[in-house]
């Protein structure tokens, strides 16, 4: 039931969003991956733990092509 919800409620923010298409331009900045290694691969305060997660194939081919296509 997870997976089904996360869509409406990503649909959602997007509406809600003040500049629903800056996420493409965060890719195509370079400012996703950096915001990315700062989140899921470098220490997070206030413990400093490091969740060492790094992108999968499909999201470094998303972020190299940024599309609205739904993801399979």
């Amino acid at each position: 039931a997870a997976f089904a919800m996360d869509d409406f409620l990503l649909y959602g923010l997007r509406a809600s969003a003040l500049q629903p298409a800056s996420l493409a331009g965060l890719m195509k900045s370079g400012e996703f991956e950096r915001l990315y290694k700062k989140w899921f691969q470098s220490p997070i305060p206030p413990k400093g733990l490091n969740l060492d997660f790094p992108m999968s194939e499909d999201v470094v081919e998303l972020y190299t092509h940024p599309n609205d296509k739904a993801f399979q």
